[in-house]
């Protein structure tokens, strides 16, 4: 478990938020679920769903074609979370999306974000 500086009365409370956040993803409600998820990781930024919540938050972003703040999190998740093969997952998530869209300049950058950051993944050999 990660070390938190929040209160477990605030670790709640974002874990609550993290929630609502997935569900309303789930439903393509992107607008309401980007708010429940920045409440979240701005509760408490080192939950063990932090990363998860991350990963649907710049796919949320993705659907709303909010390219800038799509790349902030793809450099984000990239960087913070180097090593870990659930970031480099979100990461091909988000560049099989734009690929999926047919946006090339987009799929290319979040892959070589992704190639950067997790050049001995698994997957990493498929989009080379």
């Amino acid at each position: 478990m990660a070390l938190s500086v929040t209160s477990d009365g605030e670790a709640k409370v974002a874990k609550v938020s993290l929630k609502e956040g997935k569900s309303l993803f789930a439903r393509k409600e992107y607008q309401k679920s980007i708010g429940e998820f920045l409440k979240g990781l701005n509760g408490d930024p080192e939950s063990d769903d932090a990363l998860a919540a991350m990963a649907d938050l710049m796919e949320a972003y993705a659907n709303l074609s909010d390219t800038t703040r799509v790349r902030m999190m793809s450099y984000y998740i990239g960087e913070r979370f180097r090593g870990k093969p659930d970031a480099a997952q979100a990461l091909f998530r988000t560049g099989r999306y734009y690929l999926d869209m047919t946006n090339r300049p987009m799929y290319e950058f979040v892959y070589k974000v992704c190639l950067t950051n997790f050049p001995e993944h698994p997957q990493a050999v498929n989009i080379l």
